[in-house]
């Protein structure tokens, strides 16, 4: 097993630039589908989720470009299809926030299986039943698909504490009609920063009324 040894005694003096959050970054690719305008994403890590993220919102119809190593800006003037590719979508659990812009400007997402680090139990419905209290329907008779006529308001209770799935409700909640309340578990750390993003690609997409965190 691969392992770090880590030898004391001496100063330690530097700078460092400390990587982007993934947690954040990927829900934040996803929720820059859901508008037309140009999304720039800034410290983004290099990492083989985020580009595989990346390569999904390109085969969905958006516009990938590279500013720095760390920078990119993503325009989705039009998403063409409302299907992941398969094989991208299996490697990353995240790319189910990608229901949000898909339902939101198609009506339709077409999901697939979604991957992941195998680490146990780790299940899926807590998002799409909470996408059902939104007013989505499931059909899991080829994968996941989500149809919808338009996302309503609603409280909406996760019955576990997952990352991903709150993660991936906030990104479908900036499409509602109405009032939402989500309890949440209050021990997820990625959530504060991703609200802040969320705040700034809010003014272009929500329509939303209101939007409250409870916590469990």
């Amino acid at each position: 097993m691969a392992r770090f040894i880590v030898e004391g005694g001496t100063p330690l003096r530097g700078e460092i630039t400390p990587a982007g959050n993934k947690n954040e970054a990927l829900p934040c690719i996803a929720a820059a589908l859901l508008t037309d305008e140009p999304v720039t994403l800034r410290n983004v890590p290099r990492i083989r989720d985020v580009r595989n993220m990346l390569e999904i919102a390109s085969a969905l119809g958006a516009q990938i470009e590279d500013l720095d190593p760390h920078t990119v800006r993503i325009t989705a003037k039009e998403l063409k299809n409302d299907e992941l590719p398969a094989a991208l979508a299996k490697e990353i659990r995240p790319s189910l926030v990608f229901a949000a812009p898909l339902l939101a400007r198609r009506k339709r997402a077409r999901l697939g299986q979604p991957g992941g680090d195998v680490i146990g139990r780790r299940r899926v419905d807590s998002h799409f039943l909470a996408l059902g209290e939104l007013g989505a329907t499931l059909d899991t008779s080829h994968g996941f698909t989500v149809t919808t006529d338009g996302l309503r308001g609603a409280d909406v209770i996760l019955d576990e504490a997952t990352v991903a799935g709150t993660l991936a409700v906030l990104d479908d909640l900036l499409t509602v009609h109405g009032t939402v309340i989500v309890v949440v578990d209050v021990d997820q750390k990625d959530l504060p920063l991703l609200l802040e993003h969320m705040d700034r690609i809010v003014g272009l997409v929500t329509e939303s009324e209101s939007l409250r965190l409870a916590p469990v």
